[in-house]
């Protein structure tokens, strides 16, 4: 194991007094996630994050705002989330999957170039109200939703809604019930005062992060459903993810740096491949335009 792996967990003591837990840390100190499985990479996060948040409960240490736990308290539990981010780093997606997701917002990025090239969708974005920018924005997701789907992985679009939520978050990923299931509705919230503020360019980013949300989703239901052949090659990306879902390993922004080390995240965060691809060819799109008015009769 990686002599660092163990100095970044030995210097912050364990916040929660949970005997089991301190069990899991110092095995994961003495011999690393290496030769763990996914779907028990999956079930260790599940318990870990279950366990602070248990504990924040107990001791009054969780941040909360509503009805929801939006943080906890700086530099607490810091040995268990340097846990759960070691053990999220072990969960990847197969080099495959990765051909692929590249590949269809790769078509996305030109899709939207050719269509609503970026200067010009600035343009018609300034002059829409709530309700046109919200139609725009369904738009893209329904364009992303078509295009990740084929005969074989047939994606639905999630259900666009306004939704008043904290300032500087435009949009979030959500469903009723169990995810794994089709009873599950899919859902991508915006805020609609964000929204009005945002550019068209980071609204359109926001609702590719959160469609990027809704297709791994779909992956893991299709699994659950036997919907994915062992032949297809990205079975063993949608089986992962199943098994992410079925022991909710998700760690949303709360548990600081696992957030970016989390499997799906990670994924969705390639929004900013999209983005950059749709501006250069946006760019391009506008320097052959400008070429072909510049030729003589």
């Amino acid at each position: 194991m990686d002599k660092s792996i163990s100095n970044k967990m030995n210097n912050a003591a364990a916040w929660t007094s949970n005997t089991h837990l301190e069990g899991i840390l110092i095995a994961l100190e003495k011999r690393g996630p290496d030769s763990l499985p996914p779907h028990e990479i999956a079930k260790l996060i599940s318990f870990i994050k279950n366990a602070v948040i248990e504990n924040g409960r107990e001791n009054g240490t969780l941040i909360i705002k509503g009805n929801y736990i939006v943080g906890l308290p700086a530099n607490g539990y810091q040995r268990e989330i340097t846990a759960i981010k070691i053990l999220a780093q072990r969960l990847e997606f197969s080099d495959k999957f990765h051909e692929w997701m590249n590949d269809r917002l790769r078509a996305l990025a030109y899709r939207m170039a050719r269509e609503h090239p970026v200067e010009q969708m600035e343009k018609i974005w300034r002059t829409m109200d709530e309700n046109g920018r919200l139609s725009y924005i369904r738009a893209v997701h329904q364009i992303q939703t078509n295009l990740f789907s084929d005969d074989k992985v047939d994606f639905i679009p999630a259900q666009v809604t306004p939704k008043k939520m904290e300032a500087n978050t435009l949009g979030t990923f959500e469903f009723d019930g169990n995810p794994l299931y089709d009873s599950s509705r899919l859902k991508i919230a915006i805020n609609p005062s964000e929204l009005m503020k945002s550019t068209a360019e980071n609204a359109t980013g926001a609702v590719i992060h959160e469609g990027i949300h809704s297709i791994l989703r779909q992956l893991a239901r299709m699994t659950n459903r036997n919907l994915i052949a062992p032949s297809h090659p990205l079975h063993k990306d949608a089986k992962m993810m199943h098994d992410f879902v079925k022991y909710d390993s998700y760690c949303s922004s709360m548990f600081r740096e696992a957030y970016y080390a989390d499997p799906e995240e990670r994924i969705a965060h390639k929004h900013e491949d999209f983005a950059r691809i749709y501006k250069e060819q946006s760019a391009l799109r506008r320097h052959q335009v400008e070429r072909f008015k510049a030729r003589p009769e």
